[in-house]
């Protein structure tokens, strides 16, 4: 997976470190795993280079603009262990920007406008605290968590009060992500896990 491979190897170990402490997110994910961080560890990867890459602006039959923004990731509902994430990698998991493309009321061909800044709630996409609320976001799905979101715009909308479910348990934790990461990049060989003190 390359480059990309690395960021979602370290978004997920501040994820497994999050899991693994005696805290209000762990404790929230023990509701829907019996051991969550074995569940979390048994999961697999996949990287949308396809995925949409604009926001879209739309105008409804009320004439107010609505955004939306390209889905950031996507995974079964109560899946099994050893299932699948797919990260679109052109998303706010991996892009701090995107296109803007404007969508008329009258369903007229879209337009593109300036770029637009992407994010995760209010954590500004490509960081590694969109990264990693992204990824609880996901597995919060896959646990049992909350309701089927995304898709549609009513959906997007979902998705977002969906987040903010997660962040009300997990906020505390998201915040102190990669303050103390347990690995570095070493740009010649690779990622090391950095020893615990």
């Amino acid at each position: 997976m390359g480059e990309k491979g690395l960021v979602i190897l370290r978004a997920r170990e501040q994820v497994i470190e999050i899991l693994e402490g005696q805290n209000r997110c762990a404790a929230w994910f023990g509701q829907g795993e019996p051991d969550p961080v074995r569940k979390f560890r048994s999961l697999h990867y996949k990287i949308d280079e396809s995925g949409r890459e604009y926001t879209l602006k739309i105008q409804g039959t009320d004439k107010e603009w609505r955004y939306q923004q390209p889905y950031v990731a996507s995974t079964i509902e109560g899946a099994s262990a050893g299932s699948i994430i797919t990260i679109n990698g052109r998303g706010a998991f991996f892009q701090v920007r995107s296109g803007l493309r404007i969508v008329a009321v009258d369903g007229g061909p879209g337009q593109l406008s300036t770029s637009q800044l992407l994010h995760i709630d209010f954590y500004v996409g490509g960081t590694v605290h969109a990264q990693v609320i992204a990824l609880l976001h996901e597995f919060s799905h896959i646990a049992g968590l909350l309701p089927v979101d995304g898709g549609t715009l009513a959906g997007s909308e979902l998705s977002t009060q969906n987040t903010q479910t997660v962040l009300r348990h997990c906020r505390a934790q998201v915040e102190t992500a990669g303050k103390h990461p347990n690995l570095f990049l070493n740009h010649e060989t690779g990622l090391f896990p950095r020893s615990r003190q």
